[in-house]
C-alpha cells in the first residue's frame, strides 16, 4: 500500500451527486494544495463508479424537482461533474483512490473488475490505519 501519510481521508458511502461532488472536490481540492488526500469508495458510490454514472444526478433524499433543478444548473455552468473530479483525482499526487473490499464483494464486483478504476483494493484494517493517520476525516 502506498498511501500518502496524514492529509485528507475521505469515506464515500452514498452515491447522491451532492455527496460524490463534495467528496471527490475535497479531495481535488487537497491534492492540488500538494497536502495528501485518500479517497475510499464504499458500496452506493462504489457502484456509482463501477456503473459509470457518475454524472446522473441523484440527489439524498430524492426530489425529483431538485434533481432537474441541478442538472439544469449544472448544464448552464458548464461546471465539472463527479466524473470529472473523479477523472482527475485518478491523475492527481499525492492522492490515492481506494475501494473497500466487502463492498466490492457486497456489491457483486470482483477485486479485478474494480482494480482497474481505484489505485487499490483495501479491507478494513487499512482503512482504520488510514483514518488513524489522516489529519481530517470526511465521510459522505
Amino acid at each position: 500500500m502506498g498511501e500518502p501519510a496524514g492529509g485528507l481521508l475521505v469515506l464515500c458511502h452514498h452515491g447522491g451527486f451532492d455527496r460524490l461532488y463534495s467528496a471527490f472536490s475535497a479531495a481535488a481540492a487537497a491534492g492540488s494544495m500538494g497536502r495528501p488526500a485518500n479517497v475510499v469508495l464504499f458500496f452506493e458510490a462504489l457502484e456509482r463508479l463501477m456503473n459509470e454514472d457518475l454524472d446522473q444526478v441523484i440527489l439524498v433524499p430524492s426530489d425529483q424537482a431538485a434533481q432537474e433543478r441541478m442538472d439544469e444548473r449544472v448544464g448552464a455552468r458548464n461546471a465539472s461533474t463527479p466524473a470529472d473530479l473523479w477523472a482527475a483525482l485518478r491523475g492527481m499526487e499525492p492522492v490515492r483512490t481506494y475501494a473497500c473490499s466487502a463492498s466490492v464483494a457486497l456489491e457483486g464486483f470482483t477485486p479485478a473488475q474494480v482494480q482497474s478504476a481505484v489505485d487499490e483494493v483495501i479491507g478494513w484494517p487499512t482503512i482504520l490505519t488510514l483514518m488513524d493517520d489522516a489529519e481530517h476525516v470526511l465521510t459522505f
